[in-house]
Protein backbone atom coordinates (compact mmCIF):
# COMPACT_ATOMS: atom_id res chain seq x y z
CA UNK A 1 0.00 0.00 0.00
CA UNK A 2 1.77 3.76 -0.76
CA UNK A 3 1.94 6.12 1.47
CA UNK A 4 -1.03 8.04 0.39
CA UNK A 5 -3.62 5.46 0.74
CA UNK A 6 -3.28 5.32 3.85
CA UNK A 7 -6.52 5.52 5.82
CA UNK A 8 -5.23 7.98 8.85
CA UNK A 9 -4.80 10.50 5.78
CA UNK A 10 -8.11 11.00 4.05
CA UNK A 11 -8.73 13.94 5.40
CA UNK A 12 -5.80 15.89 4.80
CA UNK A 13 -5.10 18.02 2.01
CA UNK A 14 -2.40 18.03 -0.57
CA UNK A 15 -0.16 20.24 1.64
CA UNK A 16 -0.97 18.55 4.91
CA UNK A 17 -4.34 20.95 5.21
CA UNK A 18 -7.65 19.90 5.95
CA UNK A 19 -10.10 19.44 3.41
CA UNK A 20 -13.75 20.82 4.17
CA UNK A 21 -16.01 18.23 4.90
CA UNK A 22 -18.90 18.37 1.83
CA UNK A 23 -21.79 20.11 3.18
CA UNK A 24 -20.11 22.53 5.91
CA UNK A 25 -19.61 26.28 5.28
CA UNK A 26 -16.34 27.58 4.98
CA UNK A 27 -15.06 29.73 8.31
CA UNK A 28 -14.35 33.22 7.87
CA UNK A 29 -12.82 35.84 10.03
CA UNK A 30 -16.59 37.54 10.42
CA UNK A 31 -18.32 34.61 11.68
CA UNK A 32 -17.36 34.88 15.63
CA UNK A 33 -18.91 38.65 15.42
CA UNK A 34 -22.00 37.30 13.28
CA UNK A 35 -23.11 34.42 16.00
CA UNK A 36 -22.24 37.36 18.42
CA UNK A 37 -24.61 39.56 16.68
CA UNK A 38 -27.89 37.36 16.31
CA UNK A 39 -27.51 36.38 19.49
CA UNK A 40 -27.65 39.57 20.62
CA UNK A 41 -30.71 40.51 18.53
CA UNK A 42 -33.94 40.93 20.24
CA UNK A 43 -36.41 42.01 17.85
CA UNK A 44 -37.12 45.24 16.33
CA UNK A 45 -37.28 48.26 18.99
CA UNK A 46 -38.86 51.97 18.63
CA UNK A 47 -35.78 53.36 17.41
CA UNK A 48 -35.82 50.37 14.81
CA UNK A 49 -39.45 49.43 14.15
CA UNK A 50 -39.24 47.46 10.68
CA UNK A 51 -36.96 46.23 8.02
CA UNK A 52 -37.06 49.65 5.98
CA UNK A 53 -35.95 51.19 9.21
CA UNK A 54 -32.91 48.99 8.90
CA UNK A 55 -32.27 49.16 5.46
CA UNK A 56 -32.50 53.40 5.88
CA UNK A 57 -29.76 52.99 8.47
CA UNK A 58 -27.69 50.82 6.30
CA UNK A 59 -27.83 53.27 3.12
CA UNK A 60 -27.18 55.90 5.77
CA UNK A 61 -24.02 54.85 7.75
CA UNK A 62 -22.92 52.54 5.55
CA UNK A 63 -19.60 54.10 4.99
CA UNK A 64 -19.34 53.79 9.09
CA UNK A 65 -19.44 50.21 8.62
CA UNK A 66 -16.71 50.64 6.11
CA UNK A 67 -18.63 49.37 2.82
CA UNK A 68 -18.93 50.87 -0.36
CA UNK A 69 -22.17 51.37 -1.81
CA UNK A 70 -22.71 47.82 -3.87
CA UNK A 71 -22.02 45.46 -1.00
CA UNK A 72 -24.91 47.89 0.71
CA UNK A 73 -26.96 47.63 -1.80
CA UNK A 74 -26.49 43.92 -2.05
CA UNK A 75 -27.17 43.77 2.32
CA UNK A 76 -30.17 45.68 1.59
CA UNK A 77 -31.62 43.34 -1.04
CA UNK A 78 -31.46 40.54 0.84
CA UNK A 79 -33.42 42.67 3.88
CA UNK A 80 -36.28 43.45 1.02
CA UNK A 81 -36.38 39.64 -0.35
CA UNK A 82 -37.30 38.26 3.27
CA UNK A 83 -40.82 37.55 3.67
CA UNK A 84 -41.43 36.28 6.87
CA UNK A 85 -41.16 39.39 8.76
CA UNK A 86 -44.41 38.10 10.75
CA UNK A 87 -43.40 34.84 11.83
CA UNK A 88 -42.13 33.87 14.91
CA UNK A 89 -38.76 32.25 13.79
CA UNK A 90 -35.37 33.68 13.20
CA UNK A 91 -35.12 36.12 9.84
CA UNK A 92 -33.08 33.62 7.55
CA UNK A 93 -33.38 33.75 3.81
CA UNK A 94 -33.44 30.85 1.52
CA UNK A 95 -33.25 32.72 -2.10
CA UNK A 96 -30.21 31.28 -4.74
CA UNK A 97 -28.03 33.81 -6.13
CA UNK A 98 -29.86 34.72 -9.24
CA UNK A 99 -32.64 35.89 -7.38
CA UNK A 100 -30.11 38.49 -5.26
CA UNK A 101 -28.84 39.76 -8.25
CA UNK A 102 -32.38 40.63 -9.41
CA UNK A 103 -33.23 42.60 -6.62
CA UNK A 104 -29.59 43.77 -6.06
CA UNK A 105 -29.73 45.00 -9.84
CA UNK A 106 -26.05 43.29 -10.77
CA UNK A 107 -24.81 39.66 -11.53
CA UNK A 108 -24.27 36.17 -9.54
CA UNK A 109 -20.63 36.96 -9.18
CA UNK A 110 -20.80 40.57 -7.94
CA UNK A 111 -23.09 38.87 -5.60
CA UNK A 112 -20.62 36.13 -4.18
CA UNK A 113 -18.29 38.71 -3.61
CA UNK A 114 -20.53 40.74 -2.02
CA UNK A 115 -22.03 37.75 0.46
CA UNK A 116 -18.24 37.30 0.75
CA UNK A 117 -17.52 40.48 2.19
CA UNK A 118 -20.36 40.32 4.55
CA UNK A 119 -19.58 37.17 5.80
CA UNK A 120 -16.41 38.72 6.65
CA UNK A 121 -17.36 41.81 8.11
CA UNK A 122 -19.80 40.17 10.43
CA UNK A 123 -22.93 41.44 8.97
CA UNK A 124 -24.55 37.95 7.11
CA UNK A 125 -24.42 34.42 8.67
CA UNK A 126 -24.58 31.94 6.01
CA UNK A 127 -25.54 28.17 6.91
CA UNK A 128 -25.26 25.56 4.32
CA UNK A 129 -27.37 22.52 4.35
CA UNK A 130 -26.28 19.13 3.05
CA UNK A 131 -24.78 19.55 -0.51
CA UNK A 132 -23.09 22.55 0.21
CA UNK A 133 -26.55 24.84 -0.68
CA UNK A 134 -28.12 27.77 1.00
CA UNK A 135 -31.72 25.80 0.72
CA UNK A 136 -33.32 23.50 3.48
CA UNK A 137 -34.37 20.19 2.47
CA UNK A 138 -38.26 19.80 1.61
CA UNK A 139 -38.53 17.45 4.79
CA UNK A 140 -36.73 20.54 7.11
CA UNK A 141 -38.49 21.82 9.72
CA UNK A 142 -38.83 25.69 10.69
CA UNK A 143 -36.37 25.69 13.07
CA UNK A 144 -34.02 24.08 9.70
CA UNK A 145 -30.97 26.97 9.67
CA UNK A 146 -29.90 26.93 6.51
CA UNK A 147 -29.86 29.85 4.72
CA UNK A 148 -28.76 33.75 4.68
CA UNK A 149 -29.39 34.82 8.72
CA UNK A 150 -29.92 38.12 8.55
CA UNK A 151 -29.86 38.74 12.11
CA UNK A 152 -26.41 40.07 12.29
CA UNK A 153 -27.62 43.07 9.86
CA UNK A 154 -30.83 44.07 11.86
CA UNK A 155 -28.35 44.31 15.01
CA UNK A 156 -25.63 45.97 13.09
CA UNK A 157 -28.37 48.20 11.75
CA UNK A 158 -29.71 49.19 15.10
CA UNK A 159 -25.88 50.08 16.40
CA UNK A 160 -25.86 52.07 13.35
CA UNK A 161 -28.98 53.83 13.95
CA UNK A 162 -27.29 54.92 17.25
CA UNK A 163 -24.49 55.95 15.92
CA UNK A 164 -25.99 58.00 13.74
CA UNK A 165 -28.61 59.85 15.84
CA UNK A 166 -25.15 60.35 18.00
CA UNK A 167 -23.29 61.89 14.93
CA UNK A 168 -26.31 64.21 13.94
CA UNK A 169 -26.12 65.70 17.39
CA UNK A 170 -22.35 66.37 17.31
CA UNK A 171 -22.35 67.72 13.32
CA UNK A 172 -25.09 69.80 14.45
CA UNK A 173 -23.15 71.46 17.00
CA UNK A 174 -20.06 71.52 14.83
CA UNK A 175 -21.86 73.17 12.42
CA UNK A 176 -22.98 75.99 14.78
CA UNK A 177 -19.58 76.45 15.62
CA UNK A 178 -17.70 76.69 12.46
CA UNK A 179 -20.98 79.42 11.37
CA UNK A 180 -19.62 81.29 14.17
CA UNK A 181 -16.02 81.10 13.33
CA UNK A 182 -16.92 81.94 9.24
CA UNK A 183 -19.20 85.19 10.78
CA UNK A 184 -15.85 85.94 12.84
CA UNK A 185 -13.19 85.43 9.39
CA UNK A 186 -15.77 87.89 7.77
CA UNK A 187 -15.37 90.38 10.38
CA UNK A 188 -11.71 90.12 10.45
CA UNK A 189 -11.50 90.57 6.61
CA UNK A 190 -13.97 93.81 6.80
CA UNK A 191 -11.82 95.05 9.74
CA UNK A 192 -8.62 94.53 7.97
CA UNK A 193 -10.04 96.21 5.14
CA UNK A 194 -11.29 99.80 6.82
CA UNK A 195 -8.05 100.62 8.82
CA UNK A 196 -4.90 102.05 7.33
CA UNK A 197 -4.11 98.97 5.33
CA UNK A 198 -3.36 95.43 6.18
CA UNK A 199 0.17 94.41 6.68
CA UNK A 200 1.52 91.41 5.51
CA UNK A 201 1.63 89.28 8.51
CA UNK A 202 -1.82 89.91 9.52
CA UNK A 203 -2.80 89.06 5.96
CA UNK A 204 -1.10 85.94 6.25
CA UNK A 205 -2.67 85.08 9.60
CA UNK A 206 -5.99 85.77 8.38
CA UNK A 207 -5.18 83.38 5.00
CA UNK A 208 -3.92 80.65 7.86
CA UNK A 209 -7.13 80.67 9.28
CA UNK A 210 -9.39 80.50 6.42
CA UNK A 211 -7.88 77.76 5.21
CA UNK A 212 -7.88 75.91 8.90
CA UNK A 213 -11.96 76.61 7.92
CA UNK A 214 -12.29 75.08 4.95
CA UNK A 215 -10.35 72.15 6.34
CA UNK A 216 -13.02 71.98 8.95
CA UNK A 217 -15.60 72.24 6.46
CA UNK A 218 -14.39 69.22 4.60
CA UNK A 219 -13.57 66.69 7.85
CA UNK A 220 -17.51 68.02 8.70
CA UNK A 221 -18.78 67.04 5.72
CA UNK A 222 -16.97 63.38 5.63
CA UNK A 223 -19.78 60.45 5.19
CA UNK A 224 -17.34 58.51 7.31
CA UNK A 225 -16.42 60.98 9.83
CA UNK A 226 -17.06 59.19 13.58
CA UNK A 227 -19.01 61.22 16.69
CA UNK A 228 -15.65 61.69 18.49
CA UNK A 229 -13.42 63.09 15.68
CA UNK A 230 -16.77 65.72 15.04
CA UNK A 231 -16.72 66.47 18.87
CA UNK A 232 -12.28 67.16 18.48
CA UNK A 233 -12.91 69.38 15.45
CA UNK A 234 -16.02 71.13 17.52
CA UNK A 235 -13.61 71.96 19.87
CA UNK A 236 -10.84 72.80 17.69
CA UNK A 237 -12.98 75.68 16.15
CA UNK A 238 -13.16 77.91 19.60
CA UNK A 239 -9.83 79.06 19.80
CA UNK A 240 -9.85 79.78 16.35
CA UNK A 241 -12.99 81.80 16.19
CA UNK A 242 -11.62 83.57 19.39
CA UNK A 243 -8.52 84.19 17.37
CA UNK A 244 -10.33 85.56 14.57
CA UNK A 245 -12.58 87.70 17.08
CA UNK A 246 -9.27 88.90 18.46
CA UNK A 247 -8.07 90.18 14.88
CA UNK A 248 -11.56 91.85 13.80
CA UNK A 249 -11.46 93.76 17.52
CA UNK A 250 -8.01 95.49 16.79
CA UNK A 251 -6.24 94.26 13.27
CA UNK A 252 -2.43 95.30 13.48
CA UNK A 253 0.80 93.92 14.87
CA UNK A 254 -1.16 93.43 18.28
CA UNK A 255 -3.52 90.86 17.05
CA UNK A 256 -0.73 89.10 15.01
CA UNK A 257 1.32 88.70 17.93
Amino acid sequence: MRPHDNHDDRGAGPRGRTRARPGVAPRCAGEAAARGRAAAFRGFTPALPHAGAARRALEEGGRQLGLRPGPVRTLCALLALYRGWGLRRPPVLAATNAAIARAAGCDERTVQKHLALLRARGLVLVEYGPHNRRRPEPEAGPGDPAGIDLRPALAAAAELRALLDRLERERRAAVAELRLAQRALLLARAALAGGDGPTPEALETLEGHRRALRRSRRQLNHPAAAPAELAALRQGLGPLRAALEALAAAPGPAAVD
